[in-house]
């Protein structure tokens, strides 16, 4: 604007146009491929984002919320509370920042195309995205329309995670032009459990939160993930994954595993078992858990569980992913049980 003193600009835009985020400070592990960064608003409150790099692909893992009101009791996150949703904005300059970071990071000639760009994001961080619907929602269009209007980023190649809102998992299923995949923070398959791990289940159970769940892969043809977090003595049961693999292949399952545990939880805590229907009668089956066949990947403590149903209603329409448990949950007391 060349009608305002030329002096007074910038501190004007200062003021009206203030950065949506700004870098506070940034961790690294994995020599630089796994970055996490805490960003300040325009306010003064607090989110992280996680870039993940990989051989031919690059995550960037955003917050819908800066806190949470879920109030999971495992989750730090959840335990601090919500302090304001974030605008879509907000959401999307996430993503600008992981974009740019590793355009800068790439070596120039580097023969990885893949290497050079943003490849997937997943709405796991902090918050609850489809508690902030409208603004989230309105990021998923300016990440998977087409230019100019969006980043042009594939619908399969972007995750929302939500603990189980059951009519926002609806209302997404039915949003024209997104069809982005979704991931179930399940934790528990009996409600006495996930009443207590995640407070929402009180309002919507488990066999609600999978239907709606089941409803959203029929509606959209995405695969759907259920992420389980092993914590132990807790949630790592035989029995519970007796339950899961049945609550799972009821509704018509292809179970593939991957987890990475924390000591004390895994194959002798946690023996996976699954109700597999075979020439038309169900027969209970144990699974095996496995070590995989690179030794850094069993030094890790990463296993591999083989399972699954033969139904058909549903082919590999669930992924489920286990995560490692906080270190804090050893304190038994996060929990009044």
């Amino acid at each position: 604007m060349t009608d305002l003193p030329a002096a007074q600009r910038a501190d004007i835009v200062a003021v009206f146009l203030p950065p949506l985020l700004t870098e506070v400070r940034s961790q690294q592990a994995d020599a630089g491929q796994t970055v996490k960064t805490l960003w300040r608003t325009h306010d003064g409150a607090l989110v992280e984002s996680v870039l993940m790099r990989y051989p031919g692909r690059a995550t960037v893992c955003i917050s819908s919320q800066a806190g949470c009101g879920m109030n999971c009791p495992f989750c730090a996150t959840g335990q601090a509370g919500l302090t304001r949703n974030l605008s879509t904005a907000e959401m999307v300059e996430q993503v600008h920042a992981a974009a740019r970071a590793i355009r800068d990071q790439v070596a120039p000639g580097d023969p990885d195309v893949q290497a050079r760009r943003l490849t997937n994001v997943v709405f796991m961080g902090m918050g609850e995205a489809l508690a902030n619907y409208r603004s989230a929602v309105a990021a998923l269009h300016r990440l998977v329309d087409r230019p100019p209007h969006g980043m042009g980023l594939s619908a399969r190649a972007v995750t929302v995670s939500t603990v189980g809102l059951v009519p926002a998992i609806d209302r997404l299923a039915a949003e024209p032009g997104l069809g982005v995949r979704l991931a179930l923070s399940l934790h528990a398959p009996d409600d006495e459990l996930r009443d207590e791990l995640v407070p929402v289940n009180a309002r919507w159970g488990v066999a609600e939160a999978l239907d709606a769940a089941y409803r959203y892969y029929q509606a959209v043809g995405q695969r759907v993930s259920i992420e389980y977090a092993l914590i132990r003595d807790t949630n790592d049961q035989a029995w519970r994954a007796d339950l899961l693999g049945k609550l799972l292949n009821r509704r018509g399952t292809s179970l593939g595993c991957r987890t990475s545990s924390s000591p004390g939880c895994g194959p002798a805590a946690f023996p996976q078992r699954c109700v597999t229907p075979v020439a038309g009668k169900s027969t209970e089956h144990a699974g095996s858990w496995r070590r995989p066949p690179d030794a850094a990947a069993a030094r890790s403590g990463s296993l591999e569980f083989a399972g699954g149903s033969q139904v058909p209603q549903w082919p590999d329409a669930v992924h489920v992913t286990h995560v490692t448990k906080r270190s804090a949950w050893a304190r038994k007391n996060a929990i009044s049980r």
